[in-house]
């Protein structure tokens, strides 16, 4: 499996630099992998940082096996899907329907598009908000 991070944005709010953004590329060598390869998916370094830990958490024994890592649900939809990283942690926490999830992969990660695979859903509510986000961050 081949990641890249390139890209680097600096993203600003009020006329001041907030963090950077870099835009990732997957790029699946082994075909018995459920991944497919990607290149619109824009993170953070902090939103790194809590993939990691989420990841150490969920697979404490293990020593960070490739196989085991990318088949890990939470990996999928930080490094395939446009889901904010507030949205990967509700998903985390189990607060997603299993069918919103399925229909995140039948729009290959696109969320923008599942409007037109949920016509009686809409993304609002499935999105969380700032403060929720906080307070799973601080759990």
């Amino acid at each position: 499996m081949e990641i890249s991070v390139q890209n680097p944005r600096t993203i600003f709010e009020n006329g001041r630099a907030k963090y950077v953004a870099y835009q990732l590329s997957l790029k699946n060598c082994f075909p018995v992998l459920p991944l497919d390869d990607t290149d619109h998916v824009w993170r953070s370094y902090r939103e790194f940082h809590l993939l990691r830990n989420i990841l150490r958490q969920r697979h404490k024994n293990l020593c960070f096996k490739e196989k085991e890592l990318t088949m890990d649900p939470t990996f999928r939809l930080f490094f395939q899907s446009d889901l904010s990283f507030e949205e990967i942690l509700k998903f985390h926490h189990g607060h997603y329907a299993e069918d919103f999830i399925k229909n995140i992969w039948q729009t290959n990660g696109i969320t923008r598009q599942l409007e037109q695979v949920e016509e009686n859903n809409s993304i609002e509510e499935n999105l969380i908000s700032v403060g929720e986000a906080h307070h799973l961050l601080n759990k």
